[in-house]
């Protein structure tokens, strides 16, 4: 059980480091413009 909870905890701040990665190229590119 623990197992599920800590593969769902991993997968949430995987989701969160992509969503924070894309947020900051798109940044990147509305600063070069």
């Amino acid at each position: 059980m623990t197992e599920v909870l800590k593969a769902g905890v991993l997968s949430d701040e995987i989701d969160l480091g992509a969503l924070a990665h894309n947020a900051a190229e798109q940044a990147e590119e509305f600063v070069r413009k």
